[in-house]
Formats: C-alpha cells, structure tokens, sequence
C-alpha cells in the first residue's frame, strides 16, 4: 500500500512540474494583447476633491449642447462630489494655462483650431481634443457633442451605462489627471433607433446615453412622421378635387395612395413632382434653419392592400396605359420600378439643390420596400441579382427603409430561401 501511495504521490509531482510548462509554451500562442488606455497629462482635472475647471458654452448654445453640458457636470458631480461650473465663452479667457472643457462650437474652438467638419462627422460623429490644460468636446452636429461629452466620461470616469436606471461610474475619486485626449468617431451605423422604453418619449433622451436616436432625430419631420406620411406632402383634401389623377382610388371612390404616374398624364406627373419637391424644400430649411442636423426625408407611401398606384385590380388601373406599359416591359407591374422612376427624378434634383444651396450636405430621400414595393423588380445573371435594366437601379443617394412585413423572422436575409427585396 505504501509503493501504491509513493507511486500516486510521484506521478502527481511530474505532472504538477510538466503543466505549468505546457502553459507557458510561448510558442504555441500568441500572447495575451491588452487595450491600452489614454495616458494621462501633467493637469489635474481633480486634486485633493477641488477642481479649476469649468465646462464652457457658446454664448447662444444650441438645446443639445446645454444637455449634454449638463450631463457632464452631473456625471462628473457624481464620480467626485465636485461641482463644475457651468459658464458662456465670453466669461472665461482661453490660453494655454486656463483650464476649461468647452463643449460644442464656440468662438474658442474655433481659435484653438480644433474642428469637427459636419460633412465629415455628421450629427452623431465627434472629436476630443486635449491641448494643454484645456480639453475639447465637439461633435459634427446634434447629438455628436452628446456623444463625445459621454466618450470622454467613459474614459475619465469609467462611465458605462447599461440600462436606463443601471448607470457604472466611478465613485469617490479625489484625485484625477486629464486624460491626453487625441480621438475622433464617426459611427459605422449613425442611428440607432431601439424599440420599448427608449424609443418613448418620455425616455427617448436617457436612450442616448445608450446611443439610441427617437426617429424626429434622424428624418426631417414635417409631415408628422417618416412613414405612411404620402397624403401628409400631398393631402387629398387640398389636391384632390384639382388633380384627381395623383391618387389611386379604392371601389368606393376613397383615395388610397398617390399613383407615380398621375394616370399617364406627364404634365400632371411633373406638376405632381414640383409640389411634392416645393414642400420638401420648405420642410428641409425649417429644420435646418433650428440647427438641427438630418440627413434623411422620408417619403414613404400609405399601407392600403390591393389599392396600391400600380396594382393590378380592376377598380383601379384598368385601361390605365402607364401601368400597362411597364407590364408589357418587365412582365409584371411592380410597384418598386414605378416608385423608383419617381423617387429617382426627385433625389436628383434633391441632391442638386443641396449641392447648390447647402454646399454638398447629404440629403436622402427614405423610401419604403414594404407590402406591394417588397418585390424587386430584378433579374439573376450569373447568380446575381441585378435590376432589369439600368434605370431601375436606385439613386445613389436615396435610402431604402426595408419593412418586411411578410418576412420570416427566424431565418437571415443572406438565405436563398428568403425571397429577395428591392
């Protein structure tokens, strides 16, 4: 019995001995690759729970950028019991010894030549900026200061927020040093519009510590909202009776959807197209006219069934040459070919217009591909799916809001068994 135990006693040693050196075989794997942080600056941003600093705006401040100041000073509050000041650019002298965060554009960013392009950055990028004692907090537009008033804490403070009521911060610090910040983001996806308590109203801005946007934050709203917002351009009641080739009508003569090809009339087509661009305009200069930065105009059509501008049921297009005119060219009568030959006309001049007026600033019109618009109108060559011909490809700079609402939710868009969308 006593060989048996010495025996199990040295077979354990060898392999306690060999283990730990398999381990450590360097060879066999790479070493472990740890983040490395910001270095930290000679400045103290808090020492001994007192600060120097205060948190700097513009003196007329866009609504934004006085929230996203008072989340700084809050958050900071929070992490170290020491409140900054919240105080206008022309209360405070710049050089290279003051100390200030300057959240959003002001005359001192723009002396200190730290810039956040908004064709570059849009409304969600940001840039971070530490020169000398003073830090800069500046994003593209809209929420981008937000953003970047959140990135900073994240690095100074360990900020994380994980839920609306579930918020990591450090806690306690007496003693903190400027990070030496030299960082910029533009987001590979710009808006994030969750769904539940974050895309609420009553919620929507403790949803952008998390980075979700409400949807009045990403279009150009003037009709209301996004979707279904076609009669809210052209309403029925103001057009109807003067153009009543602009809609589809239902059996029981009810407007139904606006028809993209005024019934084969040209000239109505485009004085149809001129309105609907004239209101746009005016929508887009009313935004942009309250600092807000949008980059996306929905125009997208009502959801009726069977009463769709190109369908094929008797009540509605029957004899209507137009319509019969792509059903002889492609086979069918998509809705899709028809509401892109519209939207196409429309982005282009959109496109121009900004180029002309707003010095190049992106515009896209937003589009639905949903119930009848869901089928694309496309060919497959050489397993490819490729529009029919050249005219149905989709402006470059128009958006498709893809809206499903036949889809099968447990299977990826990637499977050949899901049918294709425009």
């Amino acid at each position: 019995m006593k060989i048996l135990k010495k025996t199990i006693i040295f077979i354990l040693c060898i392999l306690m001995a060999i283990v730990p050196m398999m381990g450590c075989d360097k060879s066999s794997s790479a070493p472990e690759e740890k983040e490395v942080g910001i270095p930290e600056t000679e400045h103290y941003l808090i020492q001994d729970a007192q600060s120097d600093y205060k948190i700097v705006l513009a003196d007329e401040t866009a609504g934004y950028e006085a929230y996203a100041a008072q989340e700084l000073m809050e958050n900071i509050f929070k992490a170290t019991s020491v409140e900054l000041p919240i105080v206008s650019e022309s209360e405070v002298t710049y050089s290279s010894t003051s100390k200030l965060i300057v959240v959003g554009q002001t005359e001192i960013t723009s002396s200190a030549q730290v810039t956040a392009e908004r064709n570059t950055y849009g409304g969600r990028g940001f840039v971070i900026r530490q020169k000398d004692s003073n830090v800069f907090l500046l994003g593209g537009d809209t929420r981008g200061t937000l953003y970047a008033v959140y990135e900073f804490l994240h690095h100074q403070f360990g900020y994380e927020p994980y839920a609306i009521d579930e918020i990591a911060l450090e806690q306690g610090v007496v003693n903190k040093k400027l990070l030496a910040f030299d960082m910029s983001n533009i987001p590979d996806i710009p808006y994030m519009q969750s769904i539940g308590e974050y895309w609420d109203e009553e919620y929507h801005l403790d949803g952008h510590r998390m980075r979700y946007n409400h949807y009045d934050e990403v279009f150009v709203n003037g009709t209301g909202q996004p979707w279904h917002n076609t009669f809210e351009y052209i309403p029925h009641s103001e057009y109807g009776q003067e153009h009543p080739e602009w809609f589809t009508y239902n059996s029981a003569g009810e407007p139904r959807q606006l028809h993209y090809t005024a019934h084969g009339n040209p000239e109505s087509l485009q004085e149809l197209k001129d309105t609907l661009f004239e209101k746009m305009c005016f929508f887009i200069e009313r935004d942009f006219a309250e600092g807000k930065y949008y980059d996306q105009i929905g125009f997208m059509q009502e959801d009726y069934d069977n009463s769709w501008a190109v369908s094929d049921s008797p009540y509605d297009h029957d004899g209507v040459d137009s319509v019969q005119e792509y059903k002889n060219k492609y086979g069918r009568t998509y809705a899709a070919a028809m509401l892109i030959h519209f939207v196409n006309d429309l982005q282009g001049r959109l496109t121009d217009y900004m180029n002309e007026k707003h010095n190049g600033r992106k515009m896209s019109i937003t589009i639905f591909a949903y119930l009848e618009t869901e089928a694309p109108p496309t060919k497959v060559v050489n397993g490819v799916q490729v529009p029919i011909d050249e005219s149905l490809k989709l402006h470059e700079d128009a958006n498709v809001l893809i809206a499903a609402a036949r889809a099968d939710y447990i299977k990826d868009y990637s499977e050949t068994s899901v049918k294709p969308t425009v």
